[in-house]
């Protein structure tokens, strides 16, 4: 049997699972949008919307990995879901602002940085206090 959470431990699982929920609902969210904006559509290059609307899934898609993870994982004081959310971080961030850099797209890049230090830091004291598998 595993040990309850703390208070501080269930504010950040709440915290981490808020940002799972956003991260679905932003992600359904971008190709349903897209055709309410054709003036921002217009200025994308060849390709680009459609690239945008399939990005959206996948955003959506980690929002539910994510929530599974909190929910079966964290809430139950498993650093294994800590480690796997890490890892999943590394593999995302340094490519993701890579690629996004190099084709020009420094919003995406900016995006990146606000958002791995939120899933970031919540994730690293989290697993400080859980025990090693």
């Amino acid at each position: 049997m595993t040990a309850q959470l703390s208070a501080r431990e269930r504010r950040l699982c709440d915290f981490l699972t808020l940002l799972a929920v956003l991260h679905v609902i932003v992600g359904l969210l971008l190709p349903l949008t897209l055709p309410l904006l054709p003036s921002v559509v217009a200025a994308m290059p060849d390709g680009a919307a459609f690239w945008a609307a399939v990005f959206g899934p996948t955003v959506a898609s980690w929002g539910v990995l994510m929530m599974f993870l909190v929910h079966f994982g964290l809430r139950q004081r498993q650093r294994w879901a800590c480690d796997a959310l890490l890892l999943g971080l590394l593999v995302w961030a340094p490519f993701d602002a890579w690629l996004c850099a190099r084709a020009g797209f420094f919003a995406a890049v900016w995006l990146d940085l606000l958002v791995l230090p939120l899933l970031l830091i919540p994730l690293l004291l989290l697993r400080r206090g859980f025990p090693a598998s």
